[in-house]
């Protein structure tokens, strides 16, 4: 019984992981710029470039991905592209 649970743990591992590496890529193909989206339609360059570096939209995509994984394991999914609100699964009322 163990060793089943124990397979079935190791099988499991790298599915999360492949699920978060689907799921970091599809985000990352979308079409347009996240910051320039927020920013809006009448925002400056200088200030679409500041929102990408808050983002940390202007860092390579591996620190992007292990800021993701760090978000994940605290529960935090980041900020609303809408309302800039954030989007923490432990304050989701009911």
């Amino acid at each position: 019984m163990i060793r089943y649970i124990g397979r079935r743990i190791l099988v499991t591992l790298p599915t999360l992981w492949l699920v978060t590496v689907v799921v970091f890529s599809m985000v990352r193909l979308l079409p347009g710029d996240p910051a320039e989206t927020i920013a809006g339609l009448h925002a400056t360059q200088e200030s679409v470039a500041g929102l990408r570096q808050e983002l940390g939209l202007d860092r390579p995509l591996l620190v992007q991905y292990g800021q993701f994984l760090g978000g994940l394991l605290r529960l935090d999914l980041g900020r609303s592209t809408m309302s800039r609100a954030p989007d923490l699964v432990e304050n989701r009322g009911p």
